[in-house]
């Protein structure tokens, strides 16, 4: 479901949802749902801090396990 990464902006955060299968991120982008996507972990987190610091809200699908992006 989309309602993760809309719930974040909703309440004006910052949160970084993770998901395996790429289709289901596009769809999400496509919906608008989530507004940015990497597979990239360094990317990501210099998007949350630069947000972050900009006191914007953003939801970012990472392309990946979500045990790479917890370590």
């Amino acid at each position: 479901s989309g309602a993760q990464p809309k719930a974040i902006e909703i309440a004006r955060g910052v949160g970084v949802i993770a998901e395996v299968d790429k289709s289901r991120i596009d769809t999400r982008l496509e919906q608008g749902w989530v507004k940015k996507c990497s597979s990239d972990l360094d990317e990501i987190f210099k998007i949350v801090k630069d947000y972050l610091e900009r006191k914007e809200s953003i939801s970012i699908a990472y392309c990946g396990n979500i045990v790479d992006l917890l370590e």
